[in-house]
């Protein structure tokens, strides 16, 4: 979590999505059976530590996140393929307006959650889910935890799960240069 790249399978298929070289964001698929493997070109990131992250929902449809970095000021970006388990055929890049740097999790009922920390400045210093629910709209960012940031303190997602209870269980870490 915190992811810098994600897979997801149908079948024997794997799919993912990574940080490429030159600012690219890439999503791939790789067959098991076949060793077959193709590529595309998805987005664009501004720096190594942004995130990208990949879901599948219960139709198929891929889910991609990525960006979301303190290096140039770039916002988290959003798509989703507009047919089933495709990497080439994708929505129109969405920019969710804030700088978030975590996973994306899907529920059961196809809700996304990103979870991840969010920067409001210069450093990492809140703990946040965002939730795009199966219907496609983005509701507002609701804050977990906030750092002190006057002590030079900064939030780092560590790891997050949708839990039995069908609740949001999310664990961080708190760093200090101090």
């Amino acid at each position: 979590t915190g992811s810098h790249n994600g897979i997801v399978f149908n079948g024997n298929v794997e799919y993912g999505v990574t940080l490429g070289f030159n600012g690219k964001v890439v999503a791939y698929r790789y067959d098991g059976n076949t060793g077959g493997y193709t590529e595309s070109e998805i987005g664009s990131q501004s720096d190594m530590h942004s995130t990208c992250d990949i879901q599948a929902d219960s139709s198929g449809y891929l889910h991609f996140v990525y960006g979301g970095s303190t290096y140039y000021q770039q916002t988290t970006k959003y798509r989703k393929s507009n047919s089933p388990w495709s990497i080439t055929d994708l929505a129109t890049e969405t920019d969710l307006g804030e700088k978030i740097r975590g996973s994306l999790l899907i529920d059961a009922s196809d809700n996304l959650f990103l979870v991840g920390s969010r920067s409001n400045a210069r450093s990492y210093d809140q703990m946040v889910s965002k939730k795009r629910t199966a219907a496609g709209s983005w509701q507002s960012t609701v804050v977990i935890a906030n750092a002190n940031t006057a002590s030079g303190w900064q939030i780092y997602p560590c790891d997050a799960a949708l839990g039995r209870d069908s609740k949001l269980h999310g664990m961080w870490m708190a760093w200090s240069a101090g």
